[in-house]
Order: C-alpha cells, then structure tokens, then sequence
C-alpha cells in the first residue's frame, strides 16, 4: 500500500517534471521539493507500518547517493540544478537497495544511451528538438526511472 503510493507519487511527479521540461526547459522547485518530502514522509509511515528503521535508513543513503550524482553532474555542466534536484527525490523515494544501483545503471549509464535515443527521436519529431543538442534531460530520466519500476516490479526499500 505504502509502496504504491511512493510509485503514485513519482510517476505523477516524473509525468509533471517531464511536461514542464519540455515547454519550458525548466524543472519546477515545488515539486522535486514535495516529492522528496513526500518520499522522506512514507518512508517514515513505512517505519511505522513495518517495525523497522530499515526503509528511512535505505531512502536516506539513496537521497544522498543519488543527489551527489545528480549534484555532481550539475557541477560538471552535464545538466542544470533541476535535474539534480529531481535525482535527489528520485533517491529519497527510491532508497538504497540493488534498487539503487539499477537506478544508476538506467540513469546515467547503459539504459541512458538507449533512452536518449528513444527519446531524442521523439523530441524531433513532436517538439522539433535536435537531440543532443539541446536535449532536456529530464525525459529520459523519467523512461529511466519508469523503466526502473517495471523491471524492479516496484520498490523494495
């Protein structure tokens, strides 16, 4: 129950995040905001439910590791401060498990190219983008992180 509503959470924030990237080329505050803190919220209501500080120990060393990713590749100049933003939500929802390292891999390494490529075809052809030129990120680390759910078959601390 509690886990749907962390996937509820981030498919409706990843759906939003996406839209607005792609309009506006920006990631809005409000909601990597509200979704980490949601994330951090359930994670605790998991807590609860479960008996056990694993799920807020697991969602808290999964925001720091994926924020540091996300942090360092805005440092780098590989994406602006609102796709880090969004990576850390994605840790504080997803948490550190093998979960994580799946994350890693879709995000920012195999799975990426590939969805960059899917992606990128797509931005061409509905919104006139040339990929990888001015490609917003946020798209593909939404397939990513969907991608992530379907094969994990959900969230495990």
């Amino acid at each position: 129950m509690i886990e749907t509503a962390i996937i509820a959470v981030m498919v409706i924030s990843l759906f939003i995040v996406t839209i607005t990237d792609l309009r506006n080329r920006e990631v809005p505050d409000i909601v990597t905001l509200w979704s980490t803190i949601i994330g951090i919220v359930l994670r605790f209501v998991m807590c609860i439910v479960e008996q056990t500080w694993t799920p807020i120990i697991y969602g808290g060393f999964g925001l720091v590791i994926i924020g540091t990713i996300g942090y360092a590749f805005y440092k780098w100049n590989v994406w602006g401060d609102g796709d880090a933003k969004l990576m850390v939500a994605l840790g504080a929802m997803i948490g550190m498990s093998d979960g994580v390292f799946l994350l890693i891999l879709s995000g920012v390494g195999i799975w990426y190219v590939g969805t960059i490529l899917i992606t990128g075809a797509i931005l061409k052809k509905w919104f006139g983008y040339e990929p990888l030129k001015e490609m917003p990120f946020v798209p593909p680390i939404a397939l990513s992180a969907i991608m992530f759910i379907i094969v994990k078959g959900g969230i495990i601390h």
